[in-house]
């Protein structure tokens, strides 16, 4: 899958932490579509997303699953299929923060995704987390 990460500040950051990252983006929005359908519980990202966003998360999924509680057509599009990404590209803002968009798909169905990450400590956590 093609990525493509750049920094809009002067600190240095190497190819390997941009490549670390840039997959770690794609593992979490992979992630949220599987917590958004259903198929993976928001408590599996605890240590990787803020409490805001695994909030937001489980409200999507609760609006989702109702919905394909009603329309078996919805459910069989969205939940069955695997989700695949296609590519993603991302900006460094500093640091210690990372801003990534993601174009993902389910089926025949694209979605994109908004990711911001923040340093926290040692740990880079996703406090941000659009997807539509």
């Amino acid at each position: 899958m093609p990525y493509h990460v750049v920094k809009i500040s002067p600190e240095h950051l190497d190819k390997a932490h941009c490549h670390a990252m840039a997959v770690a983006a794609c593992r979490m929005g992979i992630l949220t579509m599987d917590v958004i359908r259903g198929k993976l519980s928001a408590n599996g990202l605890r240590r990787a997303a803020s409490a805001k966003v695994i909030e937001r998360l489980q409200r999507l999924a609760f609006i989702i699953e109702t919905r394909m509680s009603r329309d078996d057509e919805y459910k069989a599009r969205l939940k069955y299929p695997p989700v695949m990404p296609h590519w993603l590209s991302g900006t460094f803002i500093s640091q210690t923060c990372l801003e990534m968009c993601m174009q993902l798909s389910i089926g025949r169905e694209i979605y994109w995704s908004n990711l911001r990450f923040e340093q926290i400590g040692c740990r880079w956590v996703c406090t941000f987390a659009d997807i539509g």
